[in-house]
């Protein structure tokens, strides 16, 4: 299934929007910083006293944009960055760039 960061790359403006959406919060941001290290679930994250209650709702954003996912078939529900997303989500922003 393609996701937001899929479309991205091939230049779709909307999926762009919603890669940008989701890195353009801090609390995103924190959460990708802590995934990006390893595998995490719910309650791990929330033991960190920088990430809101809400971090599920973070997550299915991140989820949604392409740069998260859970890990399958892992009990508990463990949540991990997508291998390369990060590279792929910086080379969408640097096609954006003016030269």
């Amino acid at each position: 299934m393609a996701t937001a960061l899929d479309h991205a790359q091939l230049g779709d403006q909307k999926a762009i929007v919603v890669v940008f959406k989701a890195l353009g919060n801090e609390s995103r941001l924190r959460v990708l910083e802590l995934l990006a290290s390893g595998p995490l679930t719910i309650p791990q994250l929330r033991a960190n006293p920088t990430i809101p209650a809400s971090v599920e709702q973070h997550i299915r954003t991140l989820e949604g944009a392409g740069l998260v996912e859970q890990l399958p078939g892992v009990i508990p529900r463990s949540w991990r960055v997508v291998p390369g997303a990060l590279d792929r989500a910086a080379l969408v922003i640097s096609g954006l760039a003016v030269v």
